[in-house]
């Protein structure tokens, strides 16, 4: 049993082995390492510990592979050929580097690290791995009618209710999936009786969404079969973090066969929020609305607030280059 932290809280549970890990005790080694490590470590917010979490969690697979079990004896040339790994994936630039920044940040807490991890322009020197600069909208990740009408069908075929209904949501109504699947009855309740969906997005920050006629159908949907459970799609014997690792390993195993052949980059959950976006502002344009108060309408309903964002959304090829420091949401 290993120790797993989340939301600011430990508990034991049984490390579950992803499908391909082919070095198992490995892998387990090296998890039990990683959860003493944030079992420990109160740094930075929630979300960021998850996402720090993952960076490494994903570093772990990598390293069993390559019949590494020991944290401690990560070294530059694991980190440099993890990342071309990363970058022949196809990855994109900035969760690349996102990646990076966790684990450096990870191996910085353990105390008897054999090696000091080299930044990213040591990586290109000693290891010849070049590290585009992070491009805003450098690929259109909306998803296309056909290609969102292929994976809603996929996920009939297979009995996947909760992935259709969640996929919808996040399409009609502009949801992150983590906003998806922490729905509750009660916020649902009120939003088919208002006509208007209250959610908590990042950073705590409130938004009201005007509910849609697929959304209204997903969400009575959601609710018929959530049963008496509180939460609509996580079942008693599961928690948040299992149904959106579902979800996105759905999206995984079957854009391969849906997405566009010609598109740039792979399909992801949030590519729906970019569909939504867009849609929702090309109506306003359509319908005669002047442009900037048609981007600040978009943003509040996108939940954060930046119109230069909401441009990412709906532009995204034609944005310019991110400043250092800057991400896209």
């Amino acid at each position: 049993m290993a120790l797993t932290p989340w939301k600011g809280r430990t508990h034991q549970t049984k490390i579950d082995v992803p499908k391909g890990v082919k070095n198992v005790n490995r892998y387990k080694d090296l998890m039990v390492s990683i959860n003493k490590i944030f079992c420990h470590n109160r740094q930075l917010s929630y979300d960021s510990r998850y996402r720090n979490y993952l960076s490494v969690e994903n570093l772990a697979r990598y390293l069993a592979d390559q019949n590494l079990g020991k944290l401690r004896n990560i070294s530059n040339r694991h980190l440099a050929e993890y990342t071309k790994t990363m970058q022949e994936r196809g990855l994109a630039a900035s969760t690349i580097k996102t990646n990076l920044a966790g684990i450096r940040f990870v191996h910085d807490q353990i105390p008897d690290a054999r090696h000091r991890l080299c930044d990213n322009a040591q990586l290109k020197e000693r290891y010849g791995v070049i590290l585009e600069k992070r491009v805003i909208g450098k690929v259109d990740r909306a998803w296309q009618k056909s290609e969102y009408r292929a994976m809603i069908q996929k996920a009939g075929i297979m009995g996947r209710q909760d992935i259709y209904l969640i996929f919808t949501l996040a399409r009609e109504q502009g949801l992150r999936l983590h906003e998806a699947v922490r729905l509750d009855r009660n916020t649902v309740k009120e939003a088919l009786q208002t006509g208007i969906l209250h959610v908590i997005g990042k950073g705590g920050l409130h938004r009201y969404i005007p509910v849609r006629p697929e959304g209204r159908r997903a969400l009575q949907k959601a609710l018929e079969r959530a049963g008496k459970n509180q939460k609509l799609f996580v079942p008693e014997q599961k928690n948040a973090k299992q149904v959106m690792k579902s979800v996105q390993n759905f999206v995984i195993n079957h854009r391969g066969e849906i997405q566009n052949p010609d598109k740039k980059i792979n399909l992801t959950t949030h590519g729906l929020r970019h569909t939504y976006a867009r849609e929702q502002y090309w109506t306003r344009i359509h319908g005669g609305m002047e442009r900037n108060e048609a981007l600040r309408q978009v943003s509040e309903l996108l939940g954060h607030h930046r119109p230069e964002i909401t441009l990412i959304y709906i532009f995204g090829p034609e944005i310019k280059e991110e400043s250092d420091g800057e991400r896209e949401e």
